[in-house]
C-alpha cells in the first residue's frame, strides 16, 4: 500500500514540476513578445509593379467602395459616412487589414505623398467590424496628397501609436509612417484611379503587397 501511494506522489510531484516548466515558459515567452518581438523590423523589399502597397501586415477583413463619400456594403447600402474617419472623398475605396498576434506592428506608406495635418477623432467611431457586428474604435487618421489615406484604429480603449511624420512632410512608398503599441486596423483609403487588388481573407505583408493596382492596367 505504502509503495502504490508512494508512486502516485511521484506521478504527482513529477505532473506538477512539468506544469510549473510549462507556465515559466509560457511567461518567459510572453515578456520576450513584449519586451523584443514586436519591436522587431523585418526587412521589406517594394514590389517592381506599381501600385498602393499594404500599410500593414495582417489578414484584409474589409474591401468597400465609397460613391458620395459613403461607405457602401457589397449589396450597395450604404454603411457609414466617410467622414467619420476624418476624411472627404466623393469615390475610391476602402481597406481594412487586420494585424494578427504576430504580425510585425509598423506601419508603412502605400504610396509617395505629402502628408497632410492628422486627423483624431475626439470621441469613440461607431465602425462595422464585419456584417452585423460593430464596435467603437478610436481612431488616428493620416491624410496625403495625391488622395491615399491611412487610419489607425484601436476597438475597446484609447489608441497607442507612435508617428513618424507630421503634416507638410514628404514620404516615399514603404516609409515606416507609425508603430502600433497594441495592434488594431489598419485602414487603406484610396480614389479611384485605383483597383483593389485583394479580396477579404487573403494574408498581407505591409510595404511589400500591392493592395491597389492602377486602374488602367486592371481592365
Amino acid at each position: 500500500m505504502a509503495r502504490k501511494w508512494d508512486s502516485r506522489m511521484n506521478r504527482s510531484g513529477g505532473a506538477g514540476r512539468w506544469l510549473l516548466m510549462a507556465a515559466g515558459l509560457t511567461g518567459l515567452a510572453a515578456a520576450y513578445y513584449q519586451r523584443s518581438y514586436r519591436y522587431r523590423d523585418p526587412v521589406r523589399l517594394l514590389p517592381d509593379t506599381a501600385g498602393l502597397v499594404a500599410p500593414a501586415d495582417g489578414t484584409v477583413t474589409l474591401v468597400r467602395w465609397v460613391e458620395g463619400g459613403q461607405v457602401k456594403t457589397p449589396a450597395g447600402q450604404t454603411e457609414f459616412s466617410l467622414e467619420s474617419l476624418g476624411l472627404q472623398m466623393e469615390q475610391g475605396w476602402l481597406i481594412g487589414v487586420t494585424p494578427g498576434p504576430l504580425s510585425a506592428r509598423y506601419v508603412y506608406a502605400p504610396a509617395d505623398g505629402t502628408l497632410r495635418a492628422p486627423v483624431r477623432t475626439e470621441r469613440p467611431t461607431t465602425f462595422p467590424l464585419t456584417p452585423g457586428k460593430t464596435a467603437e474604435l478610436d481612431l488616428l487618421t493620416l491624410p496625403s496628397e495625391p488622395g491615399w489615406a491611412v487610419t489607425l484604429a484601436q476597438a475597446g480603449g484609447r489608441l497607442q501609436a507612435r508617428t513618424y511624420f507630421g503634416g507638410g512632410q514628404d514620404i516615399r512608398r514603404g516609409n515606416k509612417l507609425a508603430f502600433l503599441e497594441r495592434g488594431g486596423l489598419v485602414l487603406l483609403t484610396c480614389r479611384d484611379d485605383f483597383r483593389p487588388a485583394v479580396t477579404v481573407g487573403e494574408k498581407v505583408v505591409g510595404g511589400q503587397t500591392v493592395l491597389g493596382a492602377p486602374a488602367t492596367t486592371t481592365g
